[in-house]
């Protein structure tokens, strides 16, 4: 059997010739998709100097815990965000760009040295925007 083998970042590896041998065990565990979820997003940002940004992220729902990497093979964490810090998911526009966008506005508070501190998160949906928001699959067994 044969696959082929990406780097962190989903370019594809050349694997040297030869013949490599060795055992591989693979696990596989699907949680509940109300505990783990994934997704593009653009995280809005709106800096005094320079302007309005926004950053593409791959979003990973796990534990009660939003994770962002840069793309679904980077190890490299960006941001968590406590979904218990979170008090409201609202569906908003921004039209502070070029172009309008749809997304979602995540309030939270977070507590710093004892002090709750009041925040507003803008993600912007990835590029599957004009898809279904949610799918199931079966999977054969």
């Amino acid at each position: 059997m044969t696959h082929v083998v990406h780097d962190t970042t989903g370019t594809k590896v050349n694997i040297s010739s030869g013949n490599p041998q060795g055992f591989i065990t693979l696990s596989v565990n699907i949680p509940s998709i109300y505990q783990n979820m994934c997704g593009w997003f653009w995280d809005i940002k709106d800096d005094f100097y320079l302007g309005t940004t926004g950053e593409k992220m791959w979003v990973v729902l796990n534990n009660n815990e939003l994770y962002c990497y840069g793309n679904p093979y980077d190890s490299v964490l960006k941001k968590i965000v406590d979904c218990k810090q979170i008090t409201d998911i609202v569906e908003s526009s921004y039209d502070k760009m070029e172009i309008k966008v749809e997304g979602l506005i995540i309030k939270l508070f977070k507590e710093e040295k004892g002090v709750k501190k009041y925040s507003e998160l803008m993600w912007a949906w990835g590029e599957d925007a004009s898809k279904i928001k949610g799918q199931s699959y079966t999977i054969p067994l």
